[in-house]
């Protein structure tokens, strides 16, 4: 992975859906034939290598947000979202709806999951429920 970027300029966090990162340096180096430092070129070789993991990872929590935002337009559902924290989403719903959300945000998290992960694996999906965020 971390040679096919310094070769190429980017890294493909998913074959399935062809999701990229690139890298400047690189690029730069390949239109203008300035050289990459070592410093840059260790950096990236290590995002190169992370970037695969954390891209398609962000990739698909982006995804599940696009699914549950047609979800809620479609039907005219009554939460909202607060936030993403790396892999998590963080929504606002009434009290008497909270099983109902629980296991809808679930179902769509493990569905956008499908896209980017291998068919055979399922994702697990933890929901959790409080009164704030950090409870």
């Amino acid at each position: 992975v971390s040679k096919f970027a310094v070769e190429n300029g980017y890294v493909i966090h998913n074959h399935r859906t062809n999701s990229r990162r690139w890298f400047q340096p690189v690029l730069d180096n390949q239109k203008y034939g300035w050289k990459i430092d070592k410093g840059e070129l260790i950096s990236i070789h290590s995002a190169a290598r992370n970037s695969v993991i954390q891209g398609t990872n962000s990739d698909l929590v982006k995804e599940a947000i696009a699914m549950l935002g047609l979800w809620k337009s479609i039907f005219k559902l009554d939460f909202r979202f607060l936030l993403t924290v790396h892999d998590e989403i963080v929504i606002d719903c009434p009290d008497d709806k909270v099983d109902f959300y629980k296991t809808k945000v679930v179902d769509i998290m493990q569905r956008a999951a499908k896209k980017y992960l291998i068919p055979e694996i399922d994702m697990h999906v933890e929901c959790k429920v409080g009164k704030t965020w950090q409870k």
